[in-house]
């Protein structure tokens, strides 16, 4: 031995079996282990196995063996592989081999009786989700079994519309609407009385006064491009994109334009100039006595944005 390290063919000393733990895993590790201890890359490889100095390769440790063992039946295999360092296949491998299975499923004892059941269940337009559920199965086991009968989904089968049908009434019914619309405009009504706004502006609309409450006065380009809205460029140069307008009887109108006429908003007209010629632009801003009116435990706010 050299400085109390293992030399090739002799036994392994606790200090060589420290320095592998110490350097095993850090880049370029192995081949400075095998400089470092005078043993070949086999014989590194193996010990750290043995050892369970945490292997980068296809070996799993004692220590992420008990990990998986733990919190296979519970936790899902993605959270267990990113603790213990490994892909998610090695986990599923790896709980196979240990025989390890998830909590209420059954995954090798698939029968005959399975696949008639798939078959007649698929015939009536049950998903795969439907046919897991009463087999005992995974959904996607299911899946995989459907499709090596030469079964199509049934994503777009009338039974399962009809059972999104259902849900969705049900929900309506529990929120007291009669229609998926209504309860659009429901919601959208909530949400502008809780910002303070009267209930019946539209969404962009309610986003162009929380813009303007923010920051002042600004250009029509500043507000939409505060709110999400983009120039499109286009043969005839650069124009407003269409979700800027939204069409009426006879033919569209500007958000903005709408919520001038509402006296929401106030136009300045070409006020700002740039020094050149053309360059001006308008500005547009908040009257300077409109109030929010927030509900109680937000408070009423009176000031005026600067």
């Amino acid at each position: 031995m050299q400085d109390g390290l293992d030399n090739e063919g002799s036994r392994w000393t606790p200090l060589g079996d420290y320095v592998l733990r110490t350097w095993y895993r850090e880049p370029g590790g192995l081949a400075y282990l095998v400089g470092v201890l005078h043993r070949t890359r086999a014989a590194i490889k193996s010990r750290s196995k043995k050892i369970g100095a945490g292997c980068t390769g296809r070996y799993v440790t004692p220590e992420q063996d008990a990990v998986i063992r733990r919190d296979y039946a519970t936790r899902p295999v993605a959270a267990i592989a990113a603790e213990i360092g490994k892909k998610v296949w090695t986990v599923y491998n790896r709980a196979h081999a240990l025989g390890i299975r998830k909590t209420g499923l059954r995954y090798y004892t698939w029968t005959a009786a399975h696949d008639q059941v798939v078959r007649d269940r698929h015939a009536l337009g049950w998903s795969d989700a439907e046919i897991a559920a009463e087999v005992g199965y995974d959904r996607r086991y299911v899946a995989e079994k459907r499709r090596r009968m030469g079964l199509p989904s049934n994503r777009f089968h009338q039974h399962g519309r009809q059972r999104v049908a259902a849900k969705t009434r049900e929900q309506l019914a529990a929120a007291g609407v009669a229609s998926l619309a209504e309860l659009k405009r429901t919601v959208i009504q909530r949400r502008n009385v809780e910002a303070g706004w009267p209930a019946d502006l539209s969404p962009r609309e309610a986003a162009i006064l929380e813009y303007l409450w923010t920051h002042g006065p600004s250009s029509r380009r500043e507000i939409y491009a505060g709110i999400g809205f983009d120039r499109q460029v286009q043969a005839n140069g650069p124009h407003w994109s269409p979700s800027c307008n939204r069409p009426v009887a006879g033919g569209q109108t500007s958000y903005l334009g709408d919520l001038i006429r509402r006296g929401l908003v106030v136009y300045y007209g070409r006020c700002v100039s740039t020094g050149r010629r053309g360059g001006n632009y308008g500005l547009y801003s908040l009257p300077i006595d409109i109030q929010r009116n927030l509900p109680p435990d937000g408070g009423t706010i009176q000031e005026t944005p600067s």
